[in-house]
């Protein structure tokens, strides 16, 4: 239908050759979609099985005898025997599980909290465990994720991302962002509340182990409720430089996907077959993440 004729198909036989070709590079296209959109959906289904063991491991961490032991112990002697026994099981925990950083047990007397017992790894050689010595627990104000926590009942859990339990700000240290779970702590003999065990999980390392070696030709970006890139898989590397901007800055072509994803689970672009997204919440519909898949790099 072009004005001129040389920009026009000679014959029937050309322009139907042309369709043709139109069709076929369509279905390759949607194919390399349907698969970009099972990566999405796999993505996903892995963080939120991180996000179901991070919570089961917290709810069986406050369960254990020595946490009701340090409630009724009265001398400094009993105290110290169940203080060590609980470390130990707390270590067990970080050194069979990698990806978490830290464990900890607290007591909770109105808006502070003390801890009693907590295990973290080296901030230089994540490889080693240790059992943080008293002088050096913390003392201080509770953060509005721990008064969360606390008001919990038995055995319910909190999970939220946080850059450091003790900060409620989710973008002041995108770099050291952390998924974080909480159980609280009832005294079996009285019934009241008594604190909580909290696990901090390296959730960039996790997003990391996620990346690693499966999409040498997309993008992909992890950003957090607020919309700052937590992980950007960009050109077959991870972009570090992307990490806490905001998504609108570093990749805009994702605007439809995040208007979708304010509300739904799931964007399915229906008209180019070239960008995906899903949404995980933890606490439904008030805090969770983002994933953007972008099928072709321009």
């Amino acid at each position: 239908m072009a004005r001129k004729s040389h920009l026009r198909h000679d014959s029937v036989q050309d322009l139907a050759e042309a369709v043709e070709r139109w069709m076929a590079g369509q279905r390759e296209k949607q194919a390399g979609y349907d698969s970009l959109r099972m990566e999405g959906r796999e993505l996903r289904a892995d963080l939120q099985s991180a996000v179901s063991d991070l919570e089961r491991n917290a709810r069986f961490m406050s369960r254990l005898p020595p946490i009701q032991q340090l409630i009724s112990a009265d001398t400094e002697q009993d105290i110290s025997a169940w203080r060590d026994r609980l470390a130990m099981i707390f270590q067990g925990l970080l050194e069979a599980t990698p990806n978490y950083r830290s464990v900890a047990y607290c007591r909770v007397d109105r808006d502070r909290f003390t801890e009693l017992v907590r295990v973290e790894r080296h901030s230089r050689d994540s490889s080693r465990v240790r059992v943080v010595p008293k002088s050096r627990l913390r003392e201080v104000e509770c953060s509005d994720f721990m008064k969360s926590v606390v008001l919990q009942k038995p055995e319910e859990v909190v999970t939220s991302l946080v850059c450091d339990p003790l900060c409620d700000g989710i973008d002041c240290h995108m770099a050291c962002l952390g998924l974080v779970a909480g159980v609280p702590v009832y005294d079996d003999s009285t019934e009241d509340s008594f604190g909580f065990v909290m696990v901090d999980c390296d959730v960039k390392r996790v997003l990391q182990q996620q990346m690693s070696g499966r999409y040498a030709s997309r993008e992909i970006v992890v950003a957090c409720d607020v919309l700052h890139i937590m992980m950007r898989f960009h050109a077959g590397r991870i972009d570090e430089d992307s990490i806490g901007k905001k998504v609108m800055d570093k990749a805009p072509q994702f605007e439809p996907a995040l208007a979708t994803l304010r509300t739904e689970l799931e964007f399915i672009d229906v008209t180019n077959s070239e960008i995906y997204g899903a949404r995980l919440w933890l606490a439904p519909g008030e805090k969770g993440l983002v994933y953007l898949l972008r099928q072709s790099i321009n």
